[in-house]
Parts: structure tokens; sequence; C-alpha cells
């Protein structure tokens, strides 16, 4: 977690004077000793002479004063698989104070270290150099930063080579169709052993995995030693990464919708997965379990195994966020989740440094302050199969639409399939059905115009049926603003209080990216 950026967002807003000069000697350090610096020279010019991550071949005569000593994090002091490497925030610190030796040190050595694609284990290939969901997070939030400032100092080729190599982590780590259960997708054998590996995200289930985390505490149960495992924290540090990268990525990216989409079906994995939720006001047994091993029945668990350990609940905020920024205003349960949670962490059930920091204020924001939208599906009135995998829908787009979405896919499409890890076994139809954020957007979608409004979509694939498409509408809320509360029976619609609150909304992506 960025504490220091939210320092300076505490500083900014609530005159925290305290968290600003921590947040500047923080920086001030990294500026220092997190990477090495250059001379008027990119790193990346000279292959031969760095080793993985961009890192420099020579060894500095201070190396065992380092905190990488003798061994470990490749002569740095930054760890460079990005699990904790987290001071995406410099940027910022260098926007705030104007100290040009912070910018000097972002230029020479933090950019080739991300910008970099010659040298071994870097970021655009599939080794160790990002090992789990949290890495990839962190990896989408550096680019993030770093596009902006780059961009503002008017570098745009470091900028567009920051921006490709995310986009390459996208593709390799995140958009694969992860083989998680035997034969989905078809033909596949899921990796028991996390030893190929296999990446990306089950379109079936939503869950991911980036390469190789292992790590679960098992107890009652007969999994090998070596696993794949996912981790509802982790996912949520993903989705933090991937929410801020859909919003500096160009809308000229082909992939940028369905970054969007699979950051919504990640968060619904934690939900539908990793959620316990006996339905009551009462938190000491609702939350999101710790760990899951992603290939086996979740049911043999036992006390002291990660799937029944509820208390390790830092850094969970996020698939709170992904699903309201996705869907509009959250669901009356799940805000009363998001709030047992924060009860848990209050009464002892986990560290509680995320306290009056960004981390958790964006989701406590996001629910204060919902999306002017929902996103509903629209039944389609009309279908015509006009030969040769092309076909014709229609639908009555409502009076409140701000925009549409329209996929489709060689099965019907539904909401949420829906798995039981417990059982190890889907809940609905994974044969003949998927899932709404796995399905392939059309092209051309027309702008919403109130009435009967229709579109061909060219699929290549025979055969298909009005419930092979599904078509989605951002429906405006209304909103009732009063100086009392409201009830059902003083106004005949929907309604909502409006809340305010000092200090100001936060920044869209940063505040959520600390």
């Amino acid at each position: 977690m960025e504490f220091h950026e939210s320092g300076l967002y505490n500083f900014i807003r609530r005159d925290f004077t305290g968290q600003y000069a921590n947040a500047a000697y923080f920086y001030k350090y990294v500026a220092e000793n997190g990477f090495p610096l250059s001379d008027n020279f990119d790193w990346n010019a000279h292959p031969t002479e760095i080793r993985s991550y961009t890192f420099p071949q020579a060894v500095s005569v201070n190396y065992a004063l380092s905190i990488a000593g003798s061994g470990g994090q490749a002569r740095l002091n930054i760890e460079s698989d990005m699990e904790h490497g987290n001071a995406q925030g410099i940027q910022t610190y260098y926007e705030v104070s104007g100290d040009e030796t912070i910018k000097d040190a972002i230029v020479e050595g933090i950019v080739p270290f991300f910008a970099g694609a010659v040298s071994s284990a870097n970021y655009t290939q599939l080794t160790g150099a990002l090992w789990n969901d949290r890495s990839s997070g962190n990896l989408f939030m550096w680019a993030s930063h770093l596009y902006r400032f780059l961009n503002g100092i008017q570098d745009s080729t470091n900028a567009a080579a920051i921006l490709a190599n995310a986009q390459t982590v996208y593709t390799v780590r995140v958009q694969p169709d992860l083989c998680v259960n035997p034969g989905y997708p078809a033909g596949c054998t899921p990796d028991l052993g996390d030893s190929i590996p296999q990446t990306g995200t089950s379109k079936i289930r939503g869950v991911g995995n980036i390469y190789k985390d292992t790590s679960y505490t098992n107890v009652g149960c007969s999994f090998p030693a070596s696993r794949r495992t996912a981790k509802a924290f982790m996912t949520s540090r993903k989705l933090e990464g991937m929410l801020q990268f859909y919003d500096i990525v160009p809308s000229s990216w082909a992939f940028r919708n369905q970054l969007f989409d699979y950051a919504y079906g990640s968060s619904q994995w934690v939900f539908g997965e990793m959620l316990t939720d006996n339905g009551t006001n009462v938190w000491t047994n609702n939350s999101l379990r710790y760990a899951m091993a992603m290939d086996y029945a979740m049911g043999c668990s036992t006390a002291g195994a990660d799937w029944l350990q509820l208390n390790n609940v830092q850094t969970v905020w996020h698939p709170f966020v992904t699903t309201e920024r996705y869907l509009g205003p959250l669901s009356a349960s799940k805000k009363r989740i998001f709030g047992q949670i924060l009860q848990r962490l209050s009464s002892g059930g986990g560290a509680l440094d995320e306290f009056f920091h960004a981390t958790i204020a964006t989701g406590i924001y996001y629910i204060l302050h919902p999306q002017a939208s929902s996103l509903n599906t629209v039944p389609i009135t009309g279908f015509v199969n006009n030969g040769g995998g092309s076909y014709t829908i229609t639908w009555i787009t409502p009076a409140s639409t701000t925009g549409l979405r329209v996929k489709w896919g060689a099965k019907q499409i539904v909401d949420w399939i829906g798995f039981d890890p417990i059982l190890f076994a889907p809940v609905g139809d994974v044969v003949n059905t998927q899932n709404w954020f796995a399905s392939t957007d059309a092209s051309s979608i027309p702008a919403p115009s109130p009435g009967s409004q229709s579109m061909t979509i060219s699929t290549g694939t025979s055969g298909l049926t009005v419930a092979n498409f599904m078509v989605k509408a951002y429906l405006s809320i209304l909103t009732v603003t009063t100086s009392s509360p409201l009830t059902p029976a003083t106004v005949n619609v929907a309604y909502s209080n409006t809340l305010s609150g000092a200090g100001g909304p936060p920044p869209k992506t940063r505040a959520g990216g600390l």
C-alpha cells in the first residue's frame, strides 16, 4: 500500500503537515536509494551492461550495506517483483513540491526500470518478474502514475513505451482464458502443480493466475504441496491497479473495455467464492476469506486453514469500488458487508494501518457518492438471422440511457454463472451459458436514442439465436435533494438523500491507487 501518497492527500485536504514531512523524507530516500541513477543516459541503451529488470551489471561497493545484502533483490533497495514495491506517489510528490532532484530521479532511475523491454526478466515477459495478482496491480499503478508524469513533462516516447509494456502485461497475464476447470477452455487440462504456468482470468469463474502463487496454509485437505492459490486481498490490489490503468489508457486501445469487464469479473469472483455472509447485521461471521486453492474443493478445510481465516482483510476494498464503478450504486448487502469488515478491523480482527488512509476512504467515498448511472439489461425485442454469421437485433432504449453496451457469444449469455468452491462445482449451466463479462463486444454500437434501436452484428458464427446476444444500458439515476429524510410514503419516486462532507472528493484514480 502506498501510504506516503495518501499522506500527501491528507496534507492537501486536511493540513496534516506531519504526513507531508513523512512522505517527503520517504520519497527522497527512494530517489537516492531505490533505483540506479544514470548520468544523462538511458540504461536501456546499454543492453550488454544490464541484467534483469534493467538493473546494471555493476555491483556497488556498498552492496553489502543495502537492503538486498548479499543476495535477494538484485542489488537494489526496491522489491523488483513489485509485490511490495510501492512508491508510485513519488510522481505526486514532485508535482506538489516542485523538487527537481525528484524529477531527475524519476527520469534517470525509475522510468528505465518500467520502460525497458530488452533486459532479462523484464515485465513484458512471462517470468517471475510478476508473481501474483498483487504484483500485477502494483505494476499497473506504476505505469499509470508514470504515464501521466511523462506526458506532463512532454516525454511522449517513454510514456508510450511504459503504456505499451503495461498493455503487454495485460495481454500476457490477465487476458488469456485461465484453465482452472477441466475442459474450460475447450481441451485444456489445469496446471494443478503450478509448473507451466497457465496465466489469465477464468471466463467461467473470474479467478485469475498471474504466475506462480502457491502460498497456502492447508489443514484438513489432501492438496499437493504445490498448488495454485488465489487471495481476495491480492485480487483487490490487482483491481486497484486495473482501474487506474483503465482511467489512463487511450480509448483507442482495442482491449480497454475488456480490461474493465475483466476487472468486474474478478470482483465478482471475490464476492461469489471468497465471501462468507449469513445475511445478518452481526459482523463476527461475515467477512472475506483469506485464500483458496483454486483447483480443489475447499469443503475439507478445518481450523487453521487459510480458507477459514476471516481476519486477514487488509486491502480488500477494490472489489467494492470496481462493482460500484461498473454496475452503479452498491446493493444494500454489499454496503453492509463493507461496514462489517470495517467493524472486524476496528475490533481487533486485523491491522489498523489503513485507517485514515485513502485505500479505505476510496471505498467509503463511492458508497457516499455513488455513480450517477447504473448498468441494466435491456430486453431484445427483435432478432433477424441474416445468414453468414450476421444478425440484426432490436431493442427499446429507455429515455434515461446515457450509454449502451452490446455483447455476443457462442453460448447463451448470462450475468453470472456462479461457482461453489466448497463443492468445486458450478452453480449455473457452465456447458450452455457464458458470463457477460467474458463475452465479445459488438463493434459500432450506436449512440443511445430513446425508443426502438437496431444494429447488425457480424460474428462470423452461424446458428446463433437471440440468447447469444445481450444489450445493457447505462441508466441515469434520479436523485432528489432534500433537507429532511424522505420516506416511501412521502414521495412516489426512487429517491436518495444527498450527503456532503468536508475535504472534497478524491481524484478518481489516484485516491484509489494508494
